[in-house]
């Protein structure tokens, strides 16, 4: 998953104090579209049929990759906090960027563009998704237990976004695969 370059103001700020925009995604749901319909009875009676009235993208899970450094944490408490500020850090009566406690920001100032890129095994690029106007509308618990001392610990963010794109990456034509049988196969 990378931020594309078209987003707000404040959510640069956020991602200019982190070192690499791109982040360790572990998993992801990529993107569906819902067809949005309404019964309807032709002349008023008989059967009902579904007309469609509009169309709806279904938010995605995806799960981040926690580093040491709590990087990836601070990065969606800061993200969350432009939409919403529920940090009591400094009381209820003064505001943090501009809003008081639990004050919702702008829509304009919160707001994303984010390319999940899709790789082969060969890590090469073969299907790029740009969700437009995406924010992070849930971030989960991270588990922390000592049976888990061997593993990541891992962030799971719920993203909703307008609408999204989907680019085909044109990918070098691998050469093709020869078989060679050791052996003849013997009826038993």
């Amino acid at each position: 998953i990378q931020p594309s370059l078209k987003m707000a103001p404040s959510i640069r700020s956020i991602l200019n104090e982190f070192d690499n925009m791109s982040f360790i995604c572990n998993s992801a749901a990529l993107p569906g579209i819902q067809i949005i319909t309404s019964d309807h009875r032709r002349q008023n009676m008989g059967t009902f049929d579904r007309r469609p009235f509009g169309v709806q993208v279904t938010d995605i899970p995806l799960t981040f990759m926690c580093d040491q450094r709590g990087i990836i944490q601070n990065l969606f408490r800061s993200w969350t906090n432009f939409i919403v500020n529920y940090s009591y850090k400094e009381g209820e009566h003064k505001a943090i960027n501009g809003k008081h406690l639990f004050e919702i920001g702008y829509r304009d100032q919160y707001l994303c563009d984010i390319d999940i890129i899709c790789l082969d095994q060969q890590q090469q690029n073969i299907i790029t998704y740009h969700l437009y106007e995406a924010f992070p509308m849930q971030v989960g618990d991270i588990t922390a237990a000592w049976s888990e001392t061997d593993s990541f610990g891992v962030l799971p963010v719920q993203f909703t976004f307008r609408t999204y794109d989907i680019t085909k990456e044109k990918v070098k034509a691998k050469a093709k695969a020869k078989f060679q049988f050791q052996g003849e196969l013997v009826p038993g």
